[in-house]
């Protein structure tokens, strides 16, 4: 800005020279106010040229650089920006250098001549692909018309030095949405190829033989800053680091068929990430944008999770890498908390302990580390800063990641009081400390802080979780001696019980199916006790894909979608299971009864699916977690005995973790003792304990749900639930109504009474109805608790899919049903109603027969209702419900053969089903964009279900048009894929009439920009030409536009439709449309007319 204003008023000798500084250098100015002015004042020197003689104009300014003044600003797409400026500049190049001027798009002529002779085939094709795959506007569309080319061809575009890097995201995604069950597709290899291709690229610029990033050496550093300030690598760099992330994740899926041999590759680049993040940082006046720094931080963290990225990083080869890695990050922490509470300052206690010179620059790098883990202390784990939780967690992965490679993790897991203690280790090995005595982890501040520094590292082979575990057991064997005093004994306590607590987080770390031991990738097993839905029927096998393609579609979507609102009915999950921690009902009775052998495994069972994928995890990792188990049950057996004395502190703990272990047993034998000791404490402890015998309803209710014990101990269970269910302490409610459901899905899955009730089930079943028809009572206080009223409405659910109406209570179902509605009516937005509303719809699935027939008027009013909802997350909840609704409402007209043909169905079943479909188009009206993206991605899927194309065409196409239509570029798709499958039903000749005899209504009813892009669309979807139809996705993003290349495609796409006519009747009505609309001022029908 004051460069511009130094020289606005310069010498009018210096016009020339000004000029080709503003264009095209300032007048590409990133910043639009820049640009802006830039233009004004290039503007008001031509003016001034304008008035000059043409002798004195030349001179000011040769014909030589106004050429390459016009060429700049066609070559950087600045003339539809600047078109005044590009006005005064065509008037002076016409008076002063008689040259030709600049062309606008808008007044570029169509060449009718050359359309009669083009010839739409892949050659064609290929040519608009190389037009514009440069355009990172269209990165989406771009990958789609690359995913109708063969692998050779997808290569030679994404290889060359002008396709947008960007576009390599979408290809990706594209790419893995489509691979299928046997073979990888070709977008999806081609992506990937070339984005290891150019990784290896960035690789390979980097100055050799690499520094640490913060070298004092001027050479590199100056090097290094040279090419991070190179634009076309840092902008490289940015394109592949936002499709990393998306590669990585599908390369550590072996169902997407990809691999990565190059780990060493995304090593540097993961470092690199970070070096340009903090070169950004140290040498810009600003913090760089949170937006780019989120990109950077995602990719490295996506790499460095990565357990053979963390084994290669303890190479001697690549610790250089490292320290740059971990210093950019530290360096990165210290700018973000610029303005808040800064880094602990910690001593450098690895210079006390070692004096080797080799390991100066790896200690340093260890320091900054156990800095930034300390720092996680202070925090507790969770963002307590200023700095955005997003930005937080991904610090978090990488501090986690760095620590865990064994370079530092000894180091960094000695808790800071332990040092403060005076404590220094004996042997140490370079960086790599011994590990601290017995003695000093009974201390309970140096114990806790070693807890939370394994708990948030993890362990990184069986040998660590070995000592690890060694080392919490030498805390919690300690011997404890009647001598001690009150306080001494109470800290001894307090330190066993510190010692089970991490001893149980140490071996529910291994409740998963990826890798044990590492939080970054640690995602807790959880099987519903819930069965999949049945797909027997075609009916809902077709519910079930269109509720698939849904949720895929939402979780492509921006992060404003609510992804836990599209929860599918057919991937089971507890509907009391917000989020993904772990808790109680975390694993299935049924999961359970397949690992002690009590049921059979089955192939598509889920249960069995998780049960084999663990199992094969633990083999591979070679962990005895069996010998683990058994070790805690024996000194739990010891601990719970009546004459042991154990301190009570203690005892809940071991009663917690007796509890929480008893997810991972694999023998009845296990189940046996946790029952026999769990009733036993039961009875030896007073009932007002209740923070124990919380614990204690939960444990002996599984472990009767697992064995099926006597009648007796059922009777049992149900003497404490009837206790706990009325306890004023909430914990023992929720304890004791997951202590119904683990009964209830033991009762079902033992029950051999056909259509009716077993004796246990007879024994429990009373007291859950009971329970729900109090507690589902609007007035009741505790239904201020979100967590209590969601675990009544599973049990309520629970029960009404599994147990017959007529062995429940008469009025159950219908009261349970009305009061879910009612609820369902307040339009709240919480978690309870998207529970509320998935109970309900899968309800609707699994009974269809009966809930359709009761209660199917109630289900479409709620759904259309929740459609009508300002929030976008209850809408899609409430199209969710409705979509289940149609399919099974029309189950029988589905499954018969005449409706799969698509014919003439029933005129006022259609009717009412079209009146059901106005609402999904009435909600694309209203919905916001992400919204619309979802609902036009399953809506040619239903409408194909539903209807044939000829009874649903007018509706759709009527919506498409309609003046009040926001979102006419999402729903062209909807237009195209309808005309697809009427095409595919031999159809194309009703479509032809429908377009022919509606051309009067575009060329009348519509701006000229609007009528262009809608013809071409509607001629597009009705082409035979597969060329011609696959260029539809770019076409479909020139909406309401008018230039040149819409003017080129309406009459490439109005030829090629005239040209397939079928009948001479349609030819003469289409030139006559045309020919009365030709005259109008600026249209491009009579190019379209001389075109055919």
């Amino acid at each position: 800005m004051r460069f511009l204003r130094s020289i606005e008023n310069c010498h009018s000798s210096q016009i020339g020279a000004v000029l080709k500084l503003l264009v095209p250098g300032i007048l590409n100015f990133h910043q639009a106010v820049v640009s802006r002015l830039a233009a004004n004042m290039a503007s008001r020197k031509i003016e001034v040229l304008l008035t000059l003689p043409p002798e004195e104009v030349q001179e000011l300014l040769s014909k030589d650089d106004l050429l390459g003044i016009q060429r700049s600003l066609i070559d950087l797409k600045l003339v539809k920006r600047h078109e005044t400026l590009v006005s005064l500049l065509n008037k002076l190049s016409v008076q002063h250098y008689r040259l030709n001027p600049i062309e606008f798009e808008q007044r570029r002529t169509v060449n009718p001549e050359h359309i009669k002779t083009l010839k739409v085939n892949k050659k064609w094709y290929l040519s608009q692909i190389q037009a514009r795959y440069d355009d990172v506007n269209v990165a989406k569309e771009t990958a789609e018309l690359l995913s109708r080319l063969e692998y050779n061809e997808m290569i030679s575009f994404m290889s060359s030095s002008s396709f947008n890097k960007s576009c390599l995201k979408d290809c990706l995604r594209l790419g893995l949405r489509t691979n299928g069950k046997e073979e990888e597709s070709d977008i999806a290899k081609a992506s990937a190829d070339c984005l290891v291709k150019d990784v290896t690229s960035v690789v390979s610029r980097i100055a050799q033989p690499q520094q640490v990033s913060n070298t004092s050496d001027p050479t590199y550093k100056n090097r290094l800053h040279a090419l991070y300030e190179n634009e076309d690598f840092s902008n490289l760099l940015c394109s592949l680091a936002q499709c990393t992330p998306i590669f990585l994740e599908c390369a550590c899926d072996k169902s997407k068929k990809l691999s990565v041999n190059n780990w060493g590759e995304f090593l540097i680049f993961g470092a690199v990430c970070l070096e340009y993040v903090s070169f950004l940082h140290r040498t810009k006046s600003t913090i760089a944008k949170v937006h780019t720094v989120d990109i950077f931080l995602t990719a490295a963290s996506s790499i460095f999770k990565q357990s053979p990225v963390c084994d290669l990083l303890g190479d001697e080869t690549n610790r250089s890498w490292y320290c740059s890695a971990v210093t950019s990050i530290y360096a990165l922490v210290e700018t973000l908390l610029r303005n808040d509470v800064p880094l602990p300052s910690v001593p450098n206690y690895l210079n006390e302990v070692t004096q080797n010179a080799d390991v100066s620059g790896v200690g340093e790098a260890c320091h900054c580390l156990y800095t930034l883990v300390t720092w996680m202390h202070l925090q507790k784990g969770v963002n307590r800063t200023k700095m955005p939780r997003f930005l937080f967690e991904k610090v978090k992965s990488l501090v986690i990641s760095f620590s865990r490679v064994a370079t530092a993790n000894s180091y960094v897991l000695v808790p800071l009081v332990a040092w403060k203690t005076g404590w220094r280790p004996e042997n140490v090995n370079g960086t790599q400390v011994g590990a601290l005595p017995m003695e000093v982890l009974q201390e309970i501040d140096v114990l806790e802080e070693y807890i939370f520094r394994v708990t948030l590292l993890g362990w990184t082979s069986r040998q660590q979780f070995e000592e690890t575990w060694m080392c919490l057991l030498s805390v919690l064997c300690r011997p404890t001696t009647e001598e001690l005093d009150s306080v001494e004994f109470n800290e001894a306590a307090h330190t066993s019980a510190s010692a089970i607590k991490a001893i149980s987080s140490l071996l529910l770390q291994t409740l998963t199916c990826s890798e044990p031991g590492n939080p970054n990738l640690f995602d807790c097993v959880h099987v519903s006790r819930h069965e999949a839905v049945p797909t027997d029927n075609i009916c809902i096998k077709k519910l079930k894909a269109v509720q698939e393609r849904m949720q895929s579609q939402c979780e492509q979507s921006c992060d404003m979608c609510n992804k836990e609102a599209m929860l599918n009915i057919f991937k089971p999950r507890n509907f009391e299971k917000y989020s993904h921690k772990y808790g109680y009902g975390q694993i299935s009775v049924k999961y359970f009864l397949i690992v002690t052998g009590g049921k059979d495994s089955e192939d598509h069972c889920i249960a069995s699916e998780v049960y084999r994928s663990r199992k094969k995890m633990l083999e591979e990792s070679g962990l005895d977690v069996n010998s683990c188990l058994q070790f805690l049950i024996d000194y739990f057996t010891q601990l719970m005995k009546p004459q042991s004395k154990t301190h009570l502190m203690v005892l809940h703990e071991a009663v917690r973790s007796a509890l929480i272990i008893s997810d991972l047993f694999t023998d009845k034998a296990q189940f046996s003792w946790l029952l026999d000791v769990f009733l036993d404490m039961s009875k030896l402890h007073t009932v007002e304990d209740e923070l124990l015998h919380q614990y204690l309803i939960a444990g002996i209710c599984k472990a009767v749900a697992v064995l099926s014990p006597e009648l007796e101990v059922y009777e049992q269970a149900k003497k404490m639930l009837s206790l706990y269910l009325k306890s004023p302490y909430l914990s023992s409610r929720i304890a004791s109504l997951y202590g119904l459901l683990y009964i209830l899905e033991g009762c079902k899955l033992s029950n051999i009474t056909i259509g009716g009730m077993s004796e246990e089930m007879h024994v429990v079943v009373p007291l859950a109805v009971e329970y729900v028809q109090f507690n589902l009572n609007v007035n009741n206080v505790l239904k201020k608790s979100q967590e209590h009223s969601s675990l009544v409405w599973s049990l309520a659910f629970y029960l009404l899919e599994n147990v017959e109406d007529k062995n429940l209570d008469q009025n159950f179902v219908d009261t349970t049903i009305s009061t879910a509605f009612n609820v369902l009516a307040e339009k709240s937005s919480d978690l309870l109603h998207t529970a509320i509303t998935k109970g309900l719809e899968r309800l609707l699935v699994v009974k269809s027969t009966n809930y359709l027939e009761k209660f199917g008027k109630q289900y479409l009013k709620l759904a259309l209702e929740m459609m009508k909802h300002e929030n976008p997350s209850i809408a899609l909840l409430g199209t969710q419900l409705l979509l289940s609704y149609m399919y099974t409402d029309c189950i029988n007209q589905l499954q018969s053969s005449q409706y799969l043909t698509n014919a003439q169905i029933n005129p006022d079943q259609l009717v009412q089903t079209i009146e059901k479909m106005s609402s999904i188009f009435e909600r694309i009206k209203k919905g916001y964009v992400y919204e619309v993206e979802i609902l036009c991605s399953v809506l040619p899927v239903v409408l194909e279900d539903f209807f044939s194309p000829s009874d649903i065409l007018t509706k759709v196409i009527g919506e498409f048009l309609s003046s009040q239509q926001p979102h006419p570029k999402l729903l062209s798709r909807v237009v195209f894929q309808l005309f697809q499958s009427a095409i595919l039903k031999d159809q194309l000749p009703l479509l032809q009439d429908w377009v022919v005899f509606s051309l009067s209504n575009f060329t009348q009813s519509f701006s000229i920009g609007m009528a262009t892009w809608c013809l071409t669309c509607f001629f597009l979807s009705a082409s035979a030409n597969p060329w011609l139809r696959s260029y539809f996705p770019y076409v479909q993003t020139r909406v309401g536009r008018y230039e040149y290349e819409d003017k080129t495609m309406l009459c490439i796409a109005g030829a090629d439709f005239y040209r397939n006519l079928s009948s001479e009747t349609q030819r003469n009505t289409f030139v006559e449309n045309f020919r009365k609309a030709k005259d109008q001022p600026d249209t491009p029908y009579n190019d379209l007319l001389l075109s055919l």
